[in-house]
């Protein structure tokens, strides 16, 4: 009797460990297929935005010949064929929030890129050359000295520099890939299921990069497991330092998938212009020469935008004065509720797209925790305290129902078991809860501080008009 009751608890236990492994390889399934529908959606915007564009050229034709370009067409039976299947255009103006584009039931929005391609040079069986050693005309400063410790700020260097730095060599000794790519391992974190996933493809990049920062290099990539236009355009992202340890490509992509999640729940609460973080990737790239024994080319990847790049906050309290822009402190503050107090998606910078969608990218998250958790910059409740010391609560932060930072500010150091300020609204819990393991990478407080554009940099707006 004992013998058969230990031999049907252990039948039961295999039958509960299969339900969970069936379940678990559902969970993935879901995700696999929500991406793929995705990309099908993508494409079939591409196609019908390049049936857009042959529409227009078909038309500038008919005004040419017809000697009436200063006309509109679309009041003429020859225009009529095609006016209905695209959309109608307008003259750019000022962002008018009733006209924002809206997320859906989940906060994403969706992104459909359609720009020139950066690096025909890459395509798929191209034989042109890589364009030479490309010149930064404002290089970077080095990493900056941790606050509070008394040593001087480091200058960047005087005048332009040529940007040589290029990716550990292929095994045949070349670094900008070949014409059929190159093999990779593209990994991929989800944030529901806590999870890393990985896939084979084949890439190009280039041989030298397009732009540099103070910590990394950025080169042009084509990712050809994807269909064939924009959304072959990756960039892609390697740390200038040599001894760079692996775990932190790997912390990077988690920040910014975790970042992505919060700016969907953001998005969830319709606020007056919608954001979106970038989907970034790990690969590890099989035919080029590890930089040590033993070790792996990894590099950073992400999706590439078209559009005027700027920085609007830092890691440490600073707001471009030259884009005066209030979405991004609102969301930095909206982090900081949507995680309870334990954390602060901060260094916000990126693009506002065609979609008028702000595309973002790069974020730092602030622990307010005894030791940090995300790297060198996070500088823990340091730079929660900065950034409430000069965050002034503007019309989205009103709009979102957000407690006004002087209620911060008095308990901004406390540890992670704080409880969640009153706020206008109840937030769903984040997977990221006080009582949440470690991100992956190693403890540590190195302290750097994330380099200012210069003054001026970024995008302006009339004072007149609201600028989201």
């Amino acid at each position: 009797m004992e013998a058969q009751r230990t031999w049907r608890l252990e039948q039961q236990q295999k039958e509960e460990a299969q339900q969970r492994e069936q379940q678990k390889a559902e969970k993935l399934r879901l995700a696999e297929e929500k991406e793929r529908l995705k990309e099908a959606a993508a494409l079939k915007y591409a196609e019908q935005m390049k049936q857009q564009r042959r529409a227009e050229q078909e038309r500038e034709k008919l005004k040419i010949r017809d000697g009436m370009r200063g006309l509109d067409l679309e009041s003429m039976s020859v225009s009529a064929a095609f006016a209905s299947s695209r959309p109608r255009t307008s003259t750019p103006r000022a962002i008018d929030a009733r006209m924002m584009p809206t997320a859906d039931a989940n906060g994403v929005v969706g992104y459909f890129p359609t720009h020139p391609d950066p690096a025909p040079h890459l395509l798929k069986g191209s034989q042109q050359p890589a364009p030479g050693p490309r010149v930064n005309k404002k290089p970077p400063a080095p990493a900056q000295p941790p606050p509070g410790r008394g040593m001087a700020m480091i200058p960047p260097p005087q005048g332009p520099q040529i940007m040589t730095f290029r990716l550990p060599p292929l095994t045949s000794g070349q670094h900008m890939s070949p014409p059929e790519g190159e093999r990779a391992t593209k990994h991929s974190f989800n944030v529901q299921t806590q999870q890393w996933t990985k896939a084979p493809i084949r890439v190009r990049i280039d041989e030298y990069p397009f732009q540099e920062g103070t910590l990394r290099c950025v080169f042009y990539m084509k990712d050809f497991s994807k269909p064939a236009g924009s959304l072959q355009d990756y960039v892609a992202k390697i740390s200038k330092n040599v001894n760079e340890k692996e775990e932190s490509y790997f912390q990077d992509c988690e920040m910014q998938s975790l970042a992505s999640q919060c700016a969907c729940e953001f998005n969830r609460r319709k606020p007056p212009k919608c954001v979106s973080y970038l989907k970034a990737s790990v690969l590890e790239l099989h035919d080029r020469v590890p930089r040590t024994p033993g070790g792996r080319v990894l590099i950073g990847v992400e999706p590439y935008v078209h559009g005027k790049f700027a920085k609007y906050t830092n890691n440490y309290g600073w707001v471009n004065p030259g884009a005066p822009r209030e979405t991004p402190q609102a969301f930095s503050h909206f982090s900081y509720e949507y995680f309870g107090g334990t954390k602060m998606i901060v260094d916000v910078q990126g693009i506002t797209d065609g979609q008028q969608v702000d595309r973002y990218t790069d974020p730092q998250i602030l622990t307010n925790a005894p030791v940090a958790q995300f790297g060198k910059a996070d500088l823990r409740s340091e730079g929660i305290k900065q950034f409430f010391a000069t965050h002034r609560c503007n019309s989205v932060c009103q709009a979102l129902g957000l407690s006004t930072h002087n209620e911060f500010t008095s308990g901004v150091q406390q540890n992670a078991g704080m409880s969640s300020p009153s706020r206008g609204y109840s937030l769903p819990a984040s997977p990221y809860g006080p009582s949440a393991p470690l991100m992956v990478g190693s403890p540590g407080f190195g302290g750097y501080r994330a380099m200012l554009p210069p003054h001026g940099h970024g995008l302006l707006q009339s004072a007149a008009v609201p600028f989201y």
